[in-house]
Order: C-alpha cells, then sequence, then structure tokens
C-alpha cells in the first residue's frame, strides 16, 4: 500500500475508511470496480480537511455526491473516492426595504452544503414558502454536482439551478477555499467553468423570491409526475447519457417543434430499446441507457459509442457526452 494511503488512513482511521470498496455499490448505474480508498467526510469540515489532506499528500481523489451522472471504469478508481453525503441548509440573510409602514423583502437566501440532495433542498424551500427551486424535486444528486453541470429539468422553459445561485464557497486549484459569486461558475447548457477547473463546491448560497406555498407544491408535484411520464423509473440508469442538440442544429433538422431532445435522435435512427450484452436502451426514454443487472462499464461505453457512431451517420450530428466517466477506460 502506497505511503500516502497509509497516511491517510491513520488520520482518519482504519475504521472509516475502507480499501477496494466497488464503486457499483454507490451509483444509479450499479457499475463500477473497485476504488483504492473509499471515505466518507462526516461534517463539511472534515470534508474539506480531506480534500487539503490529498492535496498535500499527493493523492488522486474524486468526489462522489449523489452517483448519478457517472460512470467508474470496470477496472474501478486508482485513488481515493470522496464520498460527499454531508446535508446542512439554513436560511442565512434577506435582501429588501425596510420601514415603518411597509417591509419590503426581495431576496431570501438559503446556503445548502454541497453534499445536501437536491431533492431535500428543493422540499425545503417549498415548506419555507420560496420559489425557484421546486422545479428540482424530482432531479437525482447533490447540490456539488448539481452546480457542476448547471441541473435543469425543462431547459426550454429556463429551469437552471445556476439561475438561483448567489454565491458559492470553493476548494479551488490551487488548494485554498474561497468564495466566490455566480458569475464565477459561467453557467452554460449542462456547462460550469467549474468542470473546467477542477474546483470543488464546499457550499452554496440561492437567492429565492418569496412564493405562495401551495402553488409551489402543485408545481413540484407537476414535475414529479412529468417525470414519471417521460423518463425510466426503478431501472439502474446513471441519467441522460448525451447532451441535447443546440437549437441551430434542431432548425437544420427541422425535428418537430424545433425539439433539441438527443432522446428523439437517438430514437428516430432506430435505437430505442436497442440492447448490448445488458445495456439497453430505454424504451420509454432514448437517451436513458438501463443496466439489466449485471452489465459493465465497458458494455455502456461500447452501446454509447455505436449510437453516437449511427446518429452521425443518419443526421450528421455529433453526439457529446453529458454523462462524467471516472477511472480508467
Amino acid at each position: 500500500m502506497k505511503v500516502s494511503y497509509q497516511k491517510f488512513i491513520k488520520k482518519f482511521g482504519r475504521l472509516r475508511v475502507r480499501s477496494g470498496e466497488p464503486m457499483g455499490r454507490h451509483t444509479f448505474f450499479k457499475i463500477g470496480g473497485p476504488a483504492d480508498l473509499f471515505f466518507e467526510p462526516s461534517s463539511v469540515a472534515e470534508f474539506v480537511e480531506t480534500l487539503g489532506f490529498c492535496r498535500e499528500n499527493g493523492i488522486d481523489y474524486c468526489v462522489l455526491g449523489g452517483g448519478a451522472n457517472v460512470l467508474f471504469s470496470d477496472l474501478g478508481f486508482r485513488g481515493l473516492v470522496i464520498h460527499n453525503k454531508v446535508e446542512e441548509i439554513k436560511l442565512v440573510g434577506f435582501l429588501g426595504k425596510f420601514n415603518e409602514r411597509k417591509p419590503k423583502v426581495d431576496k431570501i437566501f438559503v446556503q445548502a452544503s454541497s453534499g445536501t440532495s437536491i431533492s431535500r433542498l428543493s422540499r425545503f424551500t417549498i415548506e419555507q414558502g420560496l420559489s425557484g427551486l421546486e422545479f428540482l424535486i424530482s432531479i437525482p444528486g447533490t447540490i456539488g454536482g448539481a452546480l457542476k453541470v448547471n441541473a435543469h429539468f425543462r431547459p426550454e422553459e429556463g429551469e437552471f439551478i445556476g439561475n438561483c445561485l448567489h454565491r458559492a464557497t470553493i476548494f479551488d486549484d490551487k488548494g485554498e477555499v474561497k468564495e466566490v459569486r455566480a458569475r464565477y461558475f459561467d453557467f452554460n447548457y449542462d456547462q460550469s467553468y467549474i468542470q473546467k477547473t477542477g474546483d470543488i463546491v464546499i457550499r452554496a448560497v440561492f437567492g429565492l423570491c418569496r412564493g405562495n406555498k401551495e402553488f409551489l407544491w402543485k408545481k413540484a408535484n407537476s414535475s414529479i409526475e412529468f417525470r414519471k411520464k417521460t423518463q425510466p423509473s426503478e431501472v439502474f440508469s446513471s441519467g441522460c447519457i448525451f447532451r441535447n442538440i443546440s437549437k441551430a442544429e434542431a432548425r437544420i433538422l427541422a425535428t418537430p417543434n424545433y425539439t433539441t431532445s438527443a432522446g428523439y435522435l437517438i430514437d428516430k435512427a432506430g435505437f430505442c430499446g436497442y440492447r448490448m450484452g445488458e445495456v439497453e436502451v430505454s424504451k420509454v426514454h432514448s437517451n436513458y441507457f438501463v443496466n439489466l443487472g449485471k452489465a459493465k462499464a465497458s458494455d455502456v461505453i461500447k452501446l454509447m459509442n455505436f449510437v453516437k457512431q449511427e446518429v452521425k451517420k443518419k443526421f450528421n450530428i455529433e453526439l457529446k457526452e453529458e454523462i462524467f466517466l471516472v477511472g480508467d477506460f
């Protein structure tokens, strides 16, 4: 065992650090080989301490949140997987104008740690009568991952988590903890600046408006029902495999209502329900691949490459992966 690994185990405890932990146990896809080391911090402070220790001691690491939108290699990960499950949510302030006659609150700020589940944050804000994140209620994963990919539900309606971000605390590529404003993330569709830098989100503050609690729950439940009807449930799947195409590409192809759906292209290319080994293109939504029980990461990669190749032949569109690949492929 590497000396750096021994140092990590000594610092954080032999009973808390697992060796050879299968990553298939911790992802929605239920696929992935063993990580050299696996650790779950117990607090935000310990999460930051873990990141700093890895940097100081030259330990390769990756941060895993809810386990959605990620595919681990069959060979696992040569380093430390930090499973960030620390959940903290609290109200931290407000912005408005106040006088004796008519106080006015424009924004209420909610802070959440990066390990907080997206759904839990959404439910918290709805219960507080705060509008802006209700559409995220059925989205899997955690806040850290959601900000990394600018999580969305109905992008055509502008439902992006980045729209409500006020500021965030990050662990940057120099190993420093610092606070940044929302503009630092340079959000785009399925993209943020931290995908390029490798910055890790520690916590985030969202600026939300007052709303009607009953109406917010109505919108949230509508999102849940829409997801149930249009996306596969109760299956092993990471979520969407490919990013949707651009509006310009949709206009060139003259898709119905100029839809940008990658699933539409996969379906029209004839791959709805297509199976390769133990991986199947979902019959409910063609941009979802399903692990039928014993799939390997290599099976997923083969199917991804085949679908990309055939869509390219038929539509002259190069699909781009939305899923993150971790480990040696």
